[in-house]
């Protein structure tokens, strides 16, 4: 679930959840409307405070780092190479 997600289905302001997390409000409007990536301590803040409802991966559009029954998230199919061609050289 992402940070504004998260935010509207609590119904916490900006301002509340800046306070719990230890930042500006400005700081948590930026990170919920995705103008901004929180740092690392940050990220860990938002997980712990969310009970890993937002995940340091919901930042960055990556699947989470497992499935709501515990299980390992699948892996993300990575796109089919194409063939190599090879040409031959005329002289």
């Amino acid at each position: 679930m992402n940070l504004k997600s998260y935010l509207d289905v609590k119904s916490i302001t900006y301002s509340a959840f800046a306070r719990q997390i230890g930042t500006s409000a400005e700081a948590v409007r930026r990170y919920a409307e995705r103008a901004r990536v929180p740092t690392q301590d940050v990220m860990r803040r938002i997980h712990a405070v969310t009970e890993g409802a937002v995940q340091p991966n919901d930042f960055f559009d990556l699947p989470p780092a497992r499935q709501c029954d515990g299980r390992p998230a699948l892996p993300t199919p990575s796109p089919p190479s194409l063939p190599m061609t090879t040409r031959s050289r005329s002289r």
